[in-house]
């Protein structure tokens, strides 16, 4: 039996990385909110913005789909590998690594080769003009995609040995870069300094995640056989694969709705979400570097009435102050969207449809935050086939209630849609771990 002693050191351990983890997370939302504020001041709802968020939305679909659940599915192996030995840790890593950048050449060609494709599907209602513009900004974040791909395994690998400033600091370093451009890099066509800071900043997240990794003990090991521990982080890996495939599809299916009720629904509908992608930036972050490496240490020594106790007191500590935050947001969004927005070409009545937007959206942060708790746990177990069949669940449900909500509601409708969804995944989830954690109880019981 656990001593309470230990296990209140534990949850002391807890708490003092959990307050570091989210100083860093604040600084990091801080900063980039910082940058949105330069975007709506100089940019607004233009169609520049829209070209840009469309071509960020065609990258983001294969780094979301494709590497960041890679990560998710190598850190439990990584850690079991590395407690029986470093060398066998970093010959895994290096093969996911190496395997990783073939895949994303390919999908950069396939990118490059298929962009009329995209735009046409995406962006069909835009004048031609903005068609191009589009177009050029997809082709000009090649290198921000590359580096992202890079970036997502370091840091993962940083994640897996608990060392977690720059994982935690990294989505940060392009905003800051994009802030710089703002100040004193003017260029003719504003987006691009978006663009360029993209770019930079994402390079050079990379070359520290990097040095910080070789700094921590790793050692590429050449020898690209087909083992057993890869295989195994690949069988994980293709269920994340499809269930992000189907979340990227989401959010594709949420713009494209919006763009056909016409160009600023998208902008506005970009805005709505700024503030709560920063509170789910700090649940989906905080509990990716602070839980994530744990569950898996845990599922490792298969202490699963440990897990059990440390879900408890997570849920009943985080539910109240969840409950609170959002309902100071929803009081409070008119104003907090006028202070931080309006201005510059970002007016009044802007503020007045994307408050509402944001609203909607925030409802539903409490139960998207405690669904993170879980899914985490579930990636940690290795049960990564139910992520993906509630993904289906999730894309089926989203797209019908979107349609549904949308004729009464109109854009404000797709916002509804996401926090119903996120409502219905959690009880998917969270039904899921009370029925994995009665079976094993019971046979341990037995």
């Amino acid at each position: 039996m656990p001593d309470p002693k230990n296990r209140l050191s534990l949850s002391k351990r807890m708490l003092k990385k959990g307050i570091f983890i989210f100083l860093f997370l604040l600084v990091g939302r801080f900063i980039q909110f910082v940058k949105e504020l330069f975007v709506a001041n100089e940019i607004g709802v233009s169609e520049e913005l829209y070209a840009f968020i469309m071509a960020q939305l065609v990258i983001g679909v294969f780094v979301d789909f494709l590497f960041v659940p890679f990560s998710y599915a190598l850190i439990p192996i990584f850690i079991q590998l590395r407690q029986a030995s470093r060398k066998k840790a970093n010959l895994l890593f290096t093969k996911v690594l190496f395997f990783s950048i073939l895949l994303g050449l390919f999908c950069l060609y396939l990118i490059h080769a298929n962009a009329d494709f995209f735009l046409t599907f995406l962006a069909r209602k835009f004048s031609p003009d903005a068609q191009k513009l589009t177009k050029a900004i997809l082709l000009d974040l090649t290198p921000f995609y590359l580096f992202s791909i890079l970036s997502s395994l370091f840091g993962a690998y940083m994640n897996a040995l608990k060392k977690d400033f720059l994982y935690t600091i990294y989505p940060a370093i392009p905003a800051l870069f994009t802030i710089i451009y703002f100040l004193f890099i003017p260029l003719e066509q504003p987006i691009y300094q978006q663009v360029k800071g993209f770019n930079l900043g994402s390079f050079v997240g990379l070359i520290l995640l990097s040095v910080s990794c070789f700094k921590h003990g790793y050692k590429p090991i050449f020898n690209f056989k087909l083992d057993q521990h890869f295989k195994a982080c690949f069988y994980q890996w293709l269920p994340l694969i499809f269930s992000a495939f189907l979340l990227s599809i989401n959010t594709i299916v949420d713009k494209k709705m919006a763009a056909d009720l016409g160009i600023g629904s998208v902008s506005h509908l970009e805005y709505g979400t700024k503030l709560f992608s920063i509170f789910s930036g700090f649940a989906i972050t905080g509990t990716t570097i602070l839980i994530y490496p744990f569950y898996a240490e845990k599922v490792a020594k298969k202490d699963f009435s440990g897990i059990l106790k440390f879900l408890k007191i997570t849920v009943r500590n985080c539910l109240l102050p969840l409950i609170i935050g959002t309902g100071v947001v929803l009081f409070f969004s008119d104003e907090i969207i006028s202070l931080f927005f309006e201005r510059g070409a970002f007016g009044a009545a802007d503020t007045a449809i994307v408050a509402e937007i944001m609203n909607y959206y925030m409802i539903s942060f409490p139960v998207m935050a405690l669904g993170i708790i879980a899914v985490r746990l579930i990636n940690a177990l290795q049960m990564n086939r139910l992520v993906l069949y509630f993904s289906v669940v999730n894309l089926v449900l989203n797209i019908s209630l979107n349609y549904l909500f949308i004729q009464y509601m109109g854009l404000k409708g797709v916002a509804l849609s996401s926090s119903v969804v996120y409502l219905v995944n959690a009880c998917l989830m969270w039904g899921s771990i009370i029925w994995f954690f009665k079976k094993q109880l019971k046979v341990q019981s037995l």
